[in-house]
């Protein structure tokens, strides 16, 4: 299958779908950044407010190890 029929195969998939928490949870995994700015920080105590801008800061400067880097440096560990 290629893209393009990959793409057209997901698209009548979504389109089938009518549980919108289903749909909630794919458009999280498809829009990770939205779900972190959505939470209301306000209602969380001072020091978590803190760490998570601090954490919001550094993801958006590309300062952050991806999974597959994690998985790397994870094999690397257990080899030595």
């Amino acid at each position: 299958m290629n893209t393009i029929e990959k793409k057209q195969a997901l698209l009548q998939t979504l389109a089938s779908i009518n549980d919108e928490s289903i749909i909630d949870e794919l458009y999280e995994v498809l829009h990770p950044q939205e779900g972190i700015t959505a939470i209301d920080k306000e209602k969380l105590p001072k020091e978590l407010q803190s760490k998570l801008n601090k954490g919001i800061q550094d993801f958006n400067s590309g300062n952050y190890i991806t999974n597959e880097q994690i998985k790397e440096k994870s094999a690397q560990w257990v080899t030595k």
